[in-house]
């Protein structure tokens, strides 16, 4: 196990612990044991600089904004048209090689990371121009907020929320509408927009990107944040 993969087995650890301790009344370990668990946690994200998101170790707040900003994205974020045809779909790939691959059916997510720290999350919009959701970012399950890598980073991928959370939520959210949300996709839009972060923080939101083979430690960080998500 290497440190990344310690660093994500102790949070959900401590995370497990930290439920059954304060929501359950119901602790599993000694307060000495889980402080031992913690500043192993610490010392591994002081050490690799990979901090993610829901760590325990991150007991700073949220922090909610007033109004969603504008990003304008230099690289536009553009989406293929929609078909059902397959003759459509192999006419394309005849003009122009491609990859295909299972896209989630969440929101369209780009983040930016200088230094080793995110500094930038945003929406797609119409693919020129998003909406600035950083102060949500927080509030994911998954996102590194802090990464060794030290140059400038984008990526983009997917915010989505899993079919057994929208399940359980879908029972007592409404929209702005006053109706029930019709599928996950609606809600973790709606979500990742809201201006209070505490409002994703309740709704189980993570963040997927397509594969990524910048550096072998790049593609190994967000294969662990696939591999520790709960199935769809």
């Amino acid at each position: 196990m290497n440190q990344i993969q310690k660093i994500t087995s102790l949070v959900q650890e401590l995370n497990e612990h930290r439920n059954v301790y304060y929501n359950l009344n119901a602790p599993t370990i000694t307060d000495k044991e889980y402080d031992q668990l913690f500043d192993d946690l610490q010392h591994l994200e002081t050490e690799t600089g990979f901090i993610i998101s829901n760590s325990p170790t991150q007991t700073v707040g949220y922090y909610p904004v007033s109004s969603l900003s504008k990003v304008q994205h230099p690289i536009p974020l553009l989406s293929l048209d929609k078909t059902k045809q397959v003759t459509e779909s192999t006419a394309l790939l005849a003009r122009n090689p491609a990859l295909l691959m299972l896209k989630l059916d969440g929101l369209t997510t780009k983040l930016v990371y200088e230094d080793g720290h995110l500094i930038q999350a945003s929406t797609r919009g119409n693919g020129e121009v998003g909406k600035e959701v950083t102060h949500n970012l927080p509030a994911y399950q998954n996102v590194p907020l802090s990464i060794p890598y030290q140059k400038r980073l984008v990526i983009t991928g997917e915010s989505y929320i899993h079919i057994n959370d929208f399940e359980r939520l879908k029972e007592t959210l409404t929209d702005s509408n006053g109706k029930k949300f019709r599928n996950a996709r609606n809600l973790v839009s709606g979500t990742v927009r809201s201006l209070n972060p505490e409002t994703c923080a309740k709704r189980c939101v993570y963040f997927l990107p397509p594969n990524i083979r910048i550096r072998k430690f790049m593609w190994t960080m967000w294969q662990l944040l696939l591999d520790a998500a709960d199935p769809i």
